[in-house]
């Protein structure tokens, strides 16, 4: 749906309990809403609601339910809380949807806003990612995020949280495995991702992108194409500014990359 439709459902409501109030953005994954929780006559608090549209393809649908399935038994205080998985009907519409916190805003809004970070808060946000990255990747069954970038990370309150759990992907104990698709952030994926390989080095060669952009305003690789970013991601190094990155930072984003 483009973003004008996704508008078009605003003031609407799910069961007469979650009341979308503005569309706070959209993409790929679907469409996120304000809304009020509303139990009778009375407000509850404000959530954030993701709308998805089901998949037609029952093998992309069941792993939309998976996302939910995940998503709702995610349980860490750098990952953004989902409240309840559903689906409803809006409209002519069908929709799975998930209830969320609310979040303030995304780190990405805030790197366009600033530029670059002082490094007291970039420490601050890599202790809080890495945390959440330690719980997915320390399961019996390790998890990777495979889209770890700052649009998916948001500001809860006091706290950082990782958000968006559509690529979340169960390794089954093994160290890495294929895939047919190459998912992710053009930007942020790690040069196993054009090989078809998915691994937890993938979410912390991610987090290394993410420090030295934080940090120095900067890509590491910087191609105009998809596939010049490509030739740089798998066989030059980084370009980076290093004098912008302290330690122990720069030791950090050397060993991620």
């Amino acid at each position: 749906m483009s973003d004008l439709l996704w508008r078009m459902l605003e003031e609407t409501n799910i069961d007469a309990k979650y009341y979308l109030q503005k569309l706070l953005g959209s993409g790929n994954y679907g469409g996120v809403f304000l809304a009020d929780e509303v139990v009778g006559d009375h407000f509850i608090r404000q959530v954030a609601v993701k709308l998805i549209e089901p998949d037609k393809d029952q093998q992309n649908r069941t792993k939309q339910l998976d996302e939910l399935r995940a998503a709702v038994n995610l349980e860490h205080p750098n990952l953004v809380r989902c409240f309840l998985p559903g689906q409803c009907t809006i409209g002519r519409y069908d929709f799975l949807y998930l209830v969320m916190e609310l979040a303030q805003g995304t780190l990405q809004e805030h790197i366009d806003k600033t530029k670059t970070l002082p490094i007291a808060e970039v420490e601050e946000i890599v202790e809080a990612i890495a945390s959440a990255l330690v719980y997915l990747h320390g399961e019996r069954n390790p998890r990777v995020h495979q889209d770890l970038k700052p649009g998916n990370i948001l500001r809860v309150g006091s706290c950082w949280k990782l958000s968006d759990f559509g690529l979340l992907r169960s390794m089954n104990s093994q160290k890495s495995e294929r895939t047919n698709s190459q998912n992710g952030t053009h930007g942020y994926s790690p040069p196993e991702s054009y090989e078809g390989v998915v691994a937890v080095s993938w979410d912390i060669w991610s987090l290394g992108v993410m420090i030295a952009e934080m940090l120095t305003g900067q890509f590491p690789f910087t191609g105009n194409t998809n596939q010049q970013l490509m030739a740089q991601v798998m066989k030059e190094p980084p370009s980076i500014d290093w004098s912008k990155i302290p330690e122990p930072l720069a030791g950090i984003v050397k060993g991620c990359l």
